[in-house]
């Protein structure tokens, strides 16, 4: 269902795949000290304002797949490719702009960050994102993400 989700938005499956072991260690039935729920560990007020789904509903694997993936490639999209930025805030919250408008990783996600990253190289060594290296988003990505390569 990740790789599936991640293909049909545009999204580096191995990108999925790394949020989602590093969020949940692919555990459907997920359940952080803060709250957040499912394989992408979605925030129900998250899933609330930003997709109009109930909280009840993240623990359906596919909902919060969707939801999750949709979310990251929005947060990609918002920070011009740049993958770092958008995992912080994906596990973070919005912080990641500072008030002169500047982008920085939030220091409490850091870890989280680089544990991604780590992930979303061994998955792309796999060959998981072959499949999506000519999508638009692909190439939007590639060319705007100077600091940490997608693919």
């Amino acid at each position: 269902m990740l790789i599936d989700e991640a293909q049909s938005q545009g999204v580096s499956p191995a990108l999925v795949l790394a949020i989602a072991k590093v969020e949940s260690d692919f555990n459907p039935k997920a359940l952080s000290h803060m709250g957040a729920l499912g394989v992408m560990q979605i925030m129900p007020a998250t899933a609330k304002q930003g997709f109009n789904v109930a909280s009840h509903e993240l623990y359906d694997a596919k909902v919060n797949i969707r939801i999750g993936v949709t979310f990251i490639k929005q947060l990609i999209e918002q920070y011009n490719g740049k993958i770092d930025i958008a995992l912080s805030h994906y596990n973070g919250g919005s912080a990641v702009r500072r008030p002169n408008g500047s982008l920085n990783i939030i220091p409490a996600t850091q870890g989280y960050v680089s544990k991604v990253q780590q992930f979303a190289q061994q998955y792309r060594q796999q060959g998981y994102d072959q499949a999506i290296a000519n999508l638009p988003l692909a190439d939007k990505l590639m060319a705007n993400n100077s600091r940490q390569p997608m693919f």
